[in-house]
């Protein structure tokens, strides 16, 4: 473990909430994710993600507001093609999330890769339509996901192939509901808005998302998959991929494709929101019209194993990466021996010469957790170990991602830009 980054993040804290951090996988703007396992009584261990607040931000009000409401939304959500979070709460000042644990990759790595090893080609016309129905049968329960005081429920807002993970079993999970706690704050419209620029629609970028918006970014998704190459062109400069949003119209595919899939992918890309498919389940309607839509999760499976590997699940998942292991092996030696420690204090049988480390101990305080114990205690010449004894009290994560596919941070209000406007667009 990055021992000094686990520090930074309190550590020590989650352990006493359950959880042993293992493995950093990212960090983002506002938090880092760590691999992590949540540890119950008698060696019982499931693997999970942290996400924890970054230091820096730990004492932004602001930040802290945005964390607390994408926990809050997330833990609401439950459908089995978006990532659970299953806890969110403070250690100290450190705000953090647990989340389900997803052994698997994200889409756009989970595209490059799989056409790589089939010489370039896109995949299959039947896997970029299963991929399609899982977020619309996502976004549908989403968008129908009635809070008070919000009239088209859960508008995600990011909808991007990094916040699509392709699981080792061939499952579809989206996630970040960031900017959807954004916006349950108040703060999701006007100049803070925010979103990922290549997969934005016109109304998105002037600060006006609707569930249509999430649909078109679905669209642009699917146009990928088919195509093989990232929607809108991966290599413009920002000023001319924010001209694109206002100017261009529906992307043409060179490839063949089922009438159906294209009544589809026209309907989600329609530029105009009033014209575009106004809700996800007339979109997945409209997909399971194709005879060839089935469930195709097997085929992606086999497909993530040629591309990646023997599929892991789980605890194995986990455990793969170089060396967790065994440190998880030493955490749980560790609280075993931390526990039986603990219950021989409390039985006043230590056969270990202690003595009381700090005041706590000699006001008679009862420690309440094993670490607990460890803080009060030290070692103590074995000459005075019965006379301490009496004394003590019981105690017990080609075309790689660029610059580009990152969030733009102001909506582009007003007519389509001139080109003399378009270095002055505010991009993150």
């Amino acid at each position: 473990m990055d021992v000094e980054d686990a520090a930074r993040l309190g550590a020590d804290g989650l352990r006493r909430a359950g959880y042993e951090l293992l493995h950093r996988l990212g960090t983002g703007g506002m938090g880092e994710v760590w691999a992590a396992a949540r540890i119950g009584i008698e060696g019982a261990v499931k693997p999970c993600a942290i996400k924890v607040i970054r230091p820096e931000h730990a004492e932004d009000a602001r930040y802290r507001r945005l964390f607390v409401a994408e926990g809050r939304l997330a833990m609401m959500l439950g459908h089995s093609n978006i990532v659970s979070v299953f806890d969110v709460g403070a250690v100290g000042r450190r705000l953090y999330m647990a989340m389900e644990w997803v052994d698997g990759v994200d889409l756009g790595t989970f595209r490059r890769r799989a056409q790589r090893s089939n010489r370039g080609q896109p995949l299959s016309i039947a896997e970029a339509a299963h991929v399609t129905g899982a977020l619309l049968d996502a976004l549908g329960y989403a968008h129908g996901f009635r809070i008070a005081g919000h009239e088209h429920g859960i508008v995600h807002r990011d909808i991007s192939p990094r916040n699509v993970m392709i699981t080792s079993h061939g499952e579809i999970k989206l996630m970040d509901f960031g900017l959807a706690g954004l916006a349950l704050m108040g703060e999701g419209t006007g100049p803070r808005f925010r979103g990922t620029l290549r997969y934005l629609s016109r109304e998105q970028a002037r600060g006006r998302p609707e569930p249509a918006s999430d649909l078109f970014a679905v669209g642009a998704i699917l146009h990928e998959l088919l195509d093989g190459r990232k929607f809108r062109h991966p290599h413009r400069e920002e000023g001319a991929l924010v001209a694109s949003i206002f100017e261009e119209g529906i992307p043409p595919l060179d490839r063949r494709i089922p009438d159906v899939l294209e009544e589809l992918r026209r309907g989600l890309l329609e530029p105009r929101a009033e014209l575009r498919f106004r809700t996800a389940q007339r979109a997945l309607t409209t997909l399971a019209s194709w005879p060839g839509h089935r469930n195709r999760r097997l085929q992606l499976e086999t497909r993530y194993r040629q591309c990646f590997g023997v599929p892991h699940s789980g605890l194995t998942g986990l455990l793969s990466m170089g060396g967790l292991g065994e440190r998880l092996d030493e955490l749980l030696r560790r609280r075993d021996r931390e526990a039986a420690l603990a219950a021989r204090l409390r039985e006043g049988q230590s056969t270990a010469p202690w003595v009381a480390g700090d005041s706590a101990s000699a006001r008679g305080v009862t420690p309440t957790s094993a670490d607990e114990v460890g803080s009060i205690l030290r070692p103590r010449p074995p000459e005075r170990a019965m006379a301490h004894r009496a004394a003590t009290p019981a105690g017990p994560p080609d075309d790689a991602a660029d610059e580009l596919d990152q969030e733009i941070t102001e909506p582009w209000s007003g007519p389509p830009p001139a080109e003399d406007e378009l270095g002055d667009s505010a991009m993150a």
